[in-house]
């Protein structure tokens, strides 16, 4: 996501986008943001979808929800029982978005019960089609070995994700990313993740650098230690919080309706984090398993910059707000509403910066 931060990215290219959206620099923020397109003319309306992720490049299950959530489809059951699934012997070959259909028909017509991969004994999967879009895109054949080498011991979300985007580096796979093709393997990864914000300088540095040599050491990754060390700053900078519902609520869900939720997983994703926070969000980020749904809780013209919360910011005052989001993600605000407050001209926060009832924003919450 782009921050506020004075960083120089002028002379990083900018990744696909759907046609009506456009990636350019933010007129509030230092960095990047994404804009409705003049190809949309007439702009979004409530409730219209914005932006559809079927598959980001990294939506993994935290470590709470290893033995309860589909390591691919993202499906949560809860503390149902599991069996065991065969893991490294089952290759896939040939599975794209089909296959996708063929998994969600499958799912329907049975009862969701999760079996484990006998390969590593880590994740877990709702179904063979789960299993097998995995092992292809995911890419558990690789993940796989290393995980039955530490088994027991499991590694954490935010280092699973390293190792999994650095795997993807490794083996040239074509993420399949909204507005570019599959077969385009060459440049997903100078475009869309070096291209994003670090801020290393920010963290720990002893935390980061143990981390970092573990992912470089499993990984295999012939990108050197600095390297590693920055990617996983982007990655605890940009990652989402994925949340499900808890039972009998089904659907398109976001971590701030009224809803009862629970964190389920973390998601890394160089489109979605294009999306720039504001207090006054005309946007609502929601997850459906894996995928990712932008839609509009206001009108948007063509032109206007899309945003959405980082914070659940309601009855939060000026101060508090920022000083959330300064000490996570290293800007200090300066949205319409800030801005408005810090003049004071906003005698009360009116119905203008509530959004669309019953609407809210998905919150991004720091990995471990």
């Amino acid at each position: 996501m782009a921050s506020s931060s004075i960083i120089d990215h002028a002379k990083q290219p900018l990744p696909p986008t759907p046609a009506s959206v456009t990636a350019q620099y933010s007129t509030h923020a230092s960095g990047r943001g994404l804009f409705v397109s003049p190809s949309k003319p007439e702009g979004f309306s409530i409730g219209e979808t914005v932006l559809q992720i079927v598959r980001p490049m990294v939506a993994i299950p935290d470590d709470q929800n290893l033995d309860k959530c589909c390591s691919w489809c993202l499906v949560w059951v809860g503390d149902g029982d599991g069996e065991d699934l065969g893991g490294k012997s089952k290759k896939a070959e040939g599975y794209g978005d089909p296959e996708e259909q063929e998994r969600e028909e499958e799912r329907k017509k049975v009862k969701i019960n999760l079996k484990k991969c006998t390969g590593c004994k880590v994740v877990w999967y709702c179904s063979p089609a789960c299993q097998k879009l995995d092992w292809l895109h995911g890419p558990h054949k690789h993940e796989c070995p290393i995980f039955s080498a530490l088994h027991p011991r499991i590694l954490p979300v935010s280092v699973r994700s390293l190792v999994r985007l650095l795997l993807l580096h490794k083996y040239k796979h074509g993420v399949p990313l909204s507005g570019r093709p599959v077969e385009d393997k060459g440049k997903w990864w100078e475009e869309e993740v070096l291209a994003m914000e670090a801020h290393e300088e920010k963290y720990d540095n002893e935390m980061i650098t143990l981390m970092s040599l573990a992912a470089e050491k499993y990984s295999g990754t012939k990108i050197g230690l600095r390297g590693v060390k920055e990617l996983y700053c982007r990655i605890l900078l940009n990652s989402f919080a994925i949340s499900a519902p808890l039972p009998q609520d089904e659907g398109v869900y976001s971590s701030t309706t009224q809803k009862q939720h629970t964190t389920i997983g973390n998601l890394f994703d160089p489109l979605a984090a294009l999306i720039n926070h504001s207090c006054a969000p005309n946007c609502v980020l929601e997850f459906c398993g894996r995928e990712v749904v932008v839609t509009c809780i206001r009108p948007v013209r063509v032109g206007e910059e899309l945003t959405f919360s980082y914070i659940d910011e309601k009855g939060k005052g000026l101060e508090e707000r920022r000083r959330e989001l300064e000490e996570r993600w290293f800007f200090l605000c300066r949205c319409e509403k800030c801005l408005e407050e810090e003049r004071g001209t906003v005698k009360k926060l009116d119905d203008r910066w509530d959004g669309d009832a019953g609407l809210g924003s998905a919150r991004i919450v720091e990995l471990e």
